[in-house]
């Protein structure tokens, strides 16, 4: 587990509450991030110049106007892992 996340049954778990009360609950995943365009070719198996593991959270609880809310989605960038 990475950063603020919680270890329970195997899973890192994360969330984060809002003062007006709604709430998300998700679980952390690493994935491979590959900035580029169409010259870059092999990038698997290089330098890794262009690859970057990419933390984040997949959520699996909503409330409060996550729910209601008719625009979905939120991804937020930190500084630190």
């Amino acid at each position: 587990c990475q950063g603020g996340t919680e270890c329970i049954v195997g899973k890192c778990i994360l969330s984060q509450t809002y003062t007006e009360g709604s709430s998300w609950e998700a679980f952390q995943a690493v994935d491979k991030l590959f900035v580029g365009g169409k010259q870059l070719t092999g990038v698997i198996g290089s330098s890794g110049s262009y690859v970057a593991d990419f933390v984040f959270g997949c959520q699996t609880k909503e409330t409060g106007l996550f729910v209601t809310q008719l625009a979905d989605g939120i991804m937020g960038m930190s500084a630190h892992p």
